[in-house]
């Protein structure tokens, strides 16, 4: 029974080690940046370039490593850049419609003040009974936000088959001397067919502070809508690593008519979409997906227009799409051919997103190597007081500098199959083979020792 357990253990250290992770060197790695640690010892934060998503292997970074002076390596963590807490929020806000032609203007015929609570109040004289017109400028309290909102989304009235407006946007402290925002500043509710184009936003001018109101205005001689609802957008709260763009390459091989596939060539975290529409006036309808992999099944992520348009002298794009966000490296562009201006040309893909925070921690000040790119390396999981680290001190880590990139192992590292969970199924079903050889040996141990006996066999 003993050799039988010898056998078993012999089996163990054998099979072992395969499901294990090894320790990794730095010439495992394709590439790696030097990092300057700061002389300050504890959490550190840096922004991972957007150049390094073009040769990672791993979708989920699994295949960076951050290695110290002495070649160990140190725990990281990768966190996502827009968490909840900075996410844009919406908040209604007050607004008055000003009855009066000379309300843009601030003439005599409107006066506004504010009672001892501070609440606006308008005088001015009532539009006509029975009679609804667009009023010919708002005022839009903007106090109820704690922070000055970046945007207005407004709401109107539908009177008209096509709306194309264009207005002006002035701010004041007092309600008495105006300055100018945005001298023209275009709205938009159009139909095409089955198409149709909103613009419903105004961006308010970065850097502008010091003011408690806005005016709202149609341009002389344009048309006006009337407003029925104004929601202020908050910026974000917490500061955020600047938002960076790479055009997919095309790939000219469509599945179908009217259908164009891209290549990001990287695992770049992506959650906007934009269309470069080389014809100056475009409007078609369309499909954006992706997939990981060329053998994986399509996902979608987008269907609605997209539009290069020049109407009145006012030129209109569409906005960014916004979609959850997903590394999936192919792309493809659907285009409904019945509702297409796009002609023969092939519009550019633009692909948006933030890069990724990394945090590890400092022990003693000196340069760290991050190494990245590697069919080798396995995902590591963070220690839970580094996660519980970042989560309570994240805000007040010191940011790295990195230097220029260097070669490490070589693009020789990117090639192979892909360690992960398949090396580990297979290691496990080689335990599992082994476990089966073991019962085997066992039950033919047990017979051959009650033949040997040969009590129960005998006739």
């Amino acid at each position: 029974m003993i050799s039988v357990l010898r056998v078993f253990f012999l089996l163990v250290v054998l099979v072992w080690p395969a499901t294990g992770r090894a320790e990794h060197q730095l010439n495992d790695f394709a590439y790696g940046f030097r990092i300057a640690a700061p002389e300050k010892t504890g959490l550190v934060k840096l922004v991972l370039p957007k150049t390094i998503y073009r040769h990672l292997v791993r979708a989920d970074g699994g295949d960076m490593r951050v290695f110290r002076m002495d070649g160990r390596v140190a725990p990281h963590l990768l966190r996502r850049p827009d968490a909840e807490g900075n996410l844009n929020r919406t908040r209604a806000l007050p607004f008055f419609p000003l009855h009066s032609s000379a309300a843009p203007s601030g003439g005599r015929d409107v006066r506004i003040r504010t009672d001892a609570s501070g609440a606006v109040l308008i005088l001015s004289p009532p539009p006509v009974e029975g009679v609804r017109l667009p009023a010919p400028a708002y005022l839009i309290d903007i106090r109820p936000m704690e922070n000055r909102p970046a945007a207005l989304r407004l709401s109107w009235q539908r009177h008209q088959p096509d709306v194309l407006v264009k207005a002006r946007l002035e701010a004041s402290k007092d309600l008495t001397q105006w300055h100018l925002l945005a001298d023209i500043v275009t709205l938009a509710d159009i139909r095409h067919g089955d198409l149709r184009l909103v613009n419903r936003e105004i961006a308010l001018p970065p850097g502008q502070t010091g003011f408690d109101y806005l005016r709202l205005s149609w341009r002389s001689g344009g048309d006006a809508i009337t407003v029925e609802k104004v929601e202020g957008i908050s910026a974000p709260q917490d500061s955020l690593p600047p938002r960076w763009w790479v055009r997919a390459a095309y790939r000219s091989h469509p599945e179908t008519p009217g259908s164009m596939q891209f290549d990001s060539r990287g695992v770049f975290p992506v959650d906007r979409i934009d269309l470069k529409l080389s014809q100056g006036n475009s409007l078609l309808s369309g499909s954006v997906l992706s997939r990981a992999s060329e053998q994986a099944v399509w996902r979608i992520h987008y269907r609605g227009p997209f539009y290069h348009l020049k109407i009145k002298d006012t030129t209109l794009h569409h906005d960014p799409v916004v979609v959850p966000e997903t590394a999936d490296r192919y792309w493809k562009l659907d285009i409904d051919n019945r509702q297409s201006g796009l002609g023969g040309s092939v519009p550019e893909l633009m692909l948006g997103g933030r890069s990724h925070e990394l945090f590890f921690i400092v022990e003693r000040s000196g340069v760290y190597v991050l190494a990245y790119g590697s069919r080798k390396a396995a995902p590591s999981v963070p220690p839970p007081e580094l996660a519980e680290k970042v989560a309570m001190q994240g805000a007040q880590a010191s940011v790295a500098e990195m230097g220029p990139r260097m070669a490490l192992g070589g693009p020789s590292r990117l090639e192979g199959p892909v360690a992960g969970a398949s090396g580990r199924m297979m290691s496990l079903s080689t335990l599992l083979l082994g476990c089966v050889l073991l019962l085997a040996f066992f039950a033919w141990w047990v017979v051959r020792r009650l033949l040997s006996r040969g009590s129960m066999f005998c006739l």
